[in-house]
């Protein structure tokens, strides 16, 4: 009985759907981008964890230790992720907007050069998530628009967002992000 459960694949898609998610906001991105890459490919996955796993997916790859610049596997997962938000978007603005807005931050973060659109794309994100109640997802806005601003020295304006995120992740009821965004703002301050 139990192995036949285990061989079964919506059993294990939300395994990997659930391994995905514990992994992401772990900050084990790899390990994230793995269960998400298992998971994406079972053909019998439900559509909505597909589409979550999309997305994180293209956020871990920015974070996941490997250079996304030099990456084209990397760069291929995030244009995927935009595209489908993008579609996604389409359908349901208040589900899907703010995690578009999300991705498109990040990409222009990380492409260089394109600061300006970077900031408002955070903007929106942040704006968009609250706006949907998506308390979790604001409070990443928040972190990952720190630590774009952390990366260009810019360490005022990091702590300001790092507090924003602090804020979203005690709503949320996250220790483990509390304590994460805690020692963020330790090695600025």
């Amino acid at each position: 009985e139990r192995e036949h459960i285990s061989k079964n694949p919506e059993f294990q898609g939300g395994l990997n759907f659930h391994g995905a998610m514990k992994s992401f906001w772990l900050g084990h991105y790899e390990r994230c981008r793995y269960h998400c890459e298992k998971g994406i490919t079972s053909s019998d996955v439900k559509q909505i964890k597909s589409v979550m796993m999309i997305f994180y997916n293209g956020i871990s790859c920015f974070h996941s230790g490997k250079k996304y610049k030099s990456n084209r596997m990397l760069q291929s997962t995030v244009r995927n992720a935009i595209k489908v938000m993008r579609e996604r978007r389409e359908e349901s603005p208040w589900n899907y907007g703010n995690k578009l807005n999300l991705l498109e931050a990040e990409s222009y973060s990380f492409n260089g050069g394109r600061d300006e659109m970077a900031i408002i794309s955070y903007t929106a994100a942040i704006a968009a998530s609250k706006s949907s109640k998506f308390v979790h997802e604001q409070g990443l806005s928040c972190e990952l628009a720190a630590l774009h601003f952390k990366r260009r020295k810019e360490l005022n304006t990091a702590v300001v967002y790092f507090k924003q995120a602090k804020a979203c992740y005690e709503e949320w009821g996250s220790q483990v992000k509390i304590d994460a965004i805690i020692q963020q703002i330790d090695s600025i301050q």
